[in-house]
């Protein structure tokens, strides 16, 4: 199945150039000093020479030069040998005057070939997912891999939350892990690590079972009730806070410790290839956690090397073996991009950007950037020959294995006999892939990409507020599979309000192309040959094979990873007075209810940094927010103005009181002196127990009518659309960019056979003449008719009817 996404193609150095034709002079990519020093020549000189190379245009991307015509010879071309050996075949242009000169022109021919050289060709493509939020705004959904990330925030466990304010040191590596509960309740793993996480370092020794992660039906009534399910969970997490605040209080010195090397050994997980479930269908009981951030992305679908791991229970081999023997964050390069670990590559990447009107199927707007970053790599044949089975052990520490335990064989050699089998038929299956989707040397030289796919994925965890180069709060190794078709990773271990980045990397497998020019000095041997029979022909022997290597692949960068819970709806507020007194008004409150979206209304300073952050957690791009009680008020805010306002930032500065519900209640109220036969106006916010605020509520116009009688209040909401200065304004909404009313092209044509003849002749137009022309050569008229387009809203129904005519404006040119 062909993916759809954002294309990516990379080259290695050695073979791109910056030379290539201006392909979008309107969009050009200037390239930095270093990069046009690093593609300015090619290391293989001989295929500069064919005219068979990459090139990087002036918009970014990267393309493929081939058969250039060139004044010595005509295409180059590959053909076999009778023993079947792959070899450039040139054919000149004119024939030799003689055998001399014949050779001679060979000599020089084969000066220009790379002689004791190697060279690489590791050119392949990549689809990465696109952002949820750029497909949404196309109507993309369901079409194009994607990468989506969502921070929820389901309820409160007050307890739990204020760890984080009590310890602000605790690392986020000891906090409860969806994963590593899942493995001790489900996988049943035992080992140290995932139950001394489970259990605080056995000061929590509340037992995990599958019942407990269970969200479906209650094994006992047979009813799913998610309400039951939120309260088991919330249940826990009391008690493991009342677990960590008992063991800080009685021992802090030594528990302290206990964490903090806790938190050093679970920095790496690593999961199984039979893990896909946890990541797909079983993800749904990691969201119910009171809070948890979700990172789902599209996988590769090409799947024929992980199958082969994940068909031999080795996935995490491969897996441990790239912990191990990380390549070197400063890796030495020749001067064409290549290391031992290492190799530097031309990267084109496509970016979408949405587009800037709201019609439905607008095309997103395309760029492409133009990079040169140094993948890191790893020799699959040299971890099959001498590495595979050879990354478990004691250093294993800091590593938790996620998966179901292999059953232990039965003694040394029966593992030796089991780890020896295993290898022969890996390297098998290897080379029965490389022989179906190796590139032959005829492919590469005609610009066919290497073979590639991922492996297996990498997720780092980072504070939002640290430089890239910081080291990972904590790294999840992930399979690919055939199964896995969107991971949906569910961290729970986060503080609330922190900010997170997640950096998703692929390792991808690359079958790229080592090569040789077989390396003589004499023109008539194999590097160059000719036979006197085909003096017009000439040929050079190419040593070729594949080299598998596993590249480090960026995938996207997700920031802005911020769990907050929803700011809540304005509150319900009803006025009433005091009887027979004049100067005093009971202002109640109650938490209201609701589920909206709109636009955030500021009045205080303080709030355009809370919006913000929401808007952040939320991901919106709209400049919208959403608003819902997903808990009880913690308090009420009071804004009172004596003057009409004519907009809500007229009561900046006026908040006047704080009511508290004293977290024991949805309601309060507040008893406010006022002046007798004066305007008031009020307006009245939620705050939540986060500090989120809510919008305005209306506006409050309020009077106490105090005469000869006895005192009367007046409470009314003030409608502050009638109070702006433009408010006698005709209500418009331009439409250009969503209705256009024109003539069809038979409507706008000329009607020769209606028209005068003397009309169509040079000089026959003028002022007077023009009207008399006739447009439209279809049966039924336009011009001068009447027509009427009823307009009908689909909130609303209401309907707007346009009148209009068609009319000729006949436009002379100046000669």
């Amino acid at each position: 199945m062909v993916q759809v996404g954002k294309n990516v193609t990379y080259v290695n150095q050695g073979l791109l150039k910056s030379n290539g034709t201006l392909s979008n002079p309107s969009a050009p990519v200037v390239l930095t000093a270093a990069q046009q020093e690093q593609f300015a020549t090619l290391s293989d000189k001989f295929r500069a020479k064919m005219n068979e190379y990459y090139v990087i245009f002036q918009d970014g991307t990267i393309g493929y030069q081939k058969d250039s015509q060139s004044t010595e010879y005509t295409t180059a071309e590959v053909v076999e040998d009778q023993y079947g050996n792959e070899q450039i075949r040139f054919q000149w242009n004119e024939s030799a005057g003689s055998h001399e000169e014949n050779m001679a022109r060979l000599v020089a021919f084969n000066q220009q070939i790379s002689s004791c050289r190697t060279f690489f060709d590791f050119y392949f493509r990549r689809v990465l997912p696109v952002r949820y939020e750029i497909l949404e705004s196309l109507n993309r959904i369901g079409s194009v891999a994607y990468v989506r990330a969502q921070s929820e925030y389901n309820y409160l466990v007050a307890s739990y939350e204020n760890l984080r304010v009590q310890y602000p040191q605790i690392p986020e590596n000891v906090l409860p892990s969806f994963y590593s509960l899942y493995a001790e309740g489900v996988y049943r793993q035992t080992n140290n690590t995932v139950q001394l996480l489970n259990n605080l370092y056995e000061r929590f020794m509340d037992p995990i079972t599958a019942e407990f992660l269970s969200v479906d039906t209650d094994s006992r009534t047979g009813i799913r009730d998610p309400n039951a399910v939120k309260s088991r969970y919330a249940d826990y997490f009391r008690k493991y806070a009342a677990a960590f605040s008992t063991a800080m209080a009685q021992d802090p010195q030594n528990f302290w410790k206990a964490m903090t090397e806790m938190g050093s050994m679970t920095r790496t997980y690593v999961f199984t290839a039979d893990t896909i479930p946890l990541l797909t269908t079983e993800a749904s009981k990691g969201e119910m956690f009171p809070f948890y951030n979700k990172i789902s992305f599209s996988t590769d679908t090409s799947t024929e090397f992980a199958n082969i791991l994940h068909d031999l229970k080795i996935t995490e081999e491969l897996m441990k073996y790239v912990i191990r023997n990380p390549a070197s964050q400063t890796p030495t390069l020749d001067a064409y991009g290549i290391g031992e670990y290492s190799m530097r590559f031309g990267k084109s990447k496509e970016v979408f950007s949405p587009p800037e009107s709201d019609l439905e199927d607008e095309p997103a707007a395309v760029s492409y950037t133009f990079m040169s970053p140094t993948l890191k790599m790893w020799d699959i044949k040299n971890w099959v020959q001498f590495q595979v089975f050879n990354n478990s052990g004691p250093s294993d520490n800091g590593i938790i294995t996620i998966g179901k335990q292999s059953a232990p064989t039965s003694g040394e050699a029966e593992t030796y006999m089991s780890k020896l089998f295993t290898k022969l038929i890996l390297a098998a299956r290897i080379n029965r892939l490389a022989s179906s989707q190796g590139r032959s040397l005829k492919q590469m030289l005609d610009g066919v990409p290497a073979y590639s796919e991922a492996v297996f994925y990498k997720i780092e965890k980072f504070y939002s507020n640290t430089p890239g180069t910081a080291t990972p709060i904590t790294t999840y190794y992930i399979p690919n599979s055939t199964s896995l078709d969107v991971c949906n990773f569910v961290d729970t271990q986060i503080k609330y309000g922190v900010n997170y980045t997640y950096k998703i990397t692929s390792y991808v497998l690359v079958m790229g192309n080592r090569y040789e020019y077989l390396s003589t000095n004499n023109s008539t041997n194999n590097q160059v040959s000719t036979l006197d029979s085909d003096p017009l022909s000439a040929y050079v022997r190419v040593n070729s094979d594949l080299q598998l290597r596993l590249l480090e692949v960026p995938v996207d960068t997700v920031t802005n990873s911020r769990v907050l819970d929803y700011p809540p709806i304005p509150p319900e507020v009803n006025i009433v007075p005091y009887r027979g007194i004049g100067n005093k008004v009971l202002i109640n409150f109650n938490g209201a209810t609701g589920d909206v979206v709109m636009d955030p209304i500021v009045l205080d300073s303080g709030d355009v940094v809370l919006f913000g952050q929401q808007q952040q957690a939320q991901r919106r791009t709209d400049g919208k927010l959403r608003f819902l009680n997903d808990d009880a008020p913690d308090r009420f805010e009071v804004f009172r103005s004596y003057v009409r306002p004519k907009a809500y930032v007229d009561f900046a500065g006026k908040r006047i009181a704080e009511v508290s519900t004293q977290n024991i209640s949805t309601a309060a109220a507040l008893r406010d002196t006022i002046v007798p036969n004066t305007d008031y106006y009020y307006t009245f916010r939620s705050k939540d127990i986060h500090g989120n605020i809510s919008n305005p509520s209306p506006i409050y116009h309020v009077k106490m009518v105090k005469e000869a009688g006895t005192p009367y209040l007046i409470v009314k909401l003030l409608d502050l659309g009638k109070t702006v200065a433009d408010n006698k304004k005709a209500p418009s909404k331009s439409m250009r960019r969503y209705v256009q009313i024109i003539p069809t092209t038979p409507q706008a044509l000329l009607n020769v056979d209606k028209s005068s003849p003397s009309l169509l002749e040079p000089g026959g137009i003028d002022d007077a003449t023009a009207p008399n022309l006739h447009l439209g050569v279809t049966d039924e008229g336009l011009w001068g008719e009447k027509f009427k387009i009823r307009f009908t809203s689909k909130k609303t129904g209401r309907k707007i009817d346009l009148d209009f005519i068609f009319n000729k404006k006949h436009q002379l040119s100046q000669s």
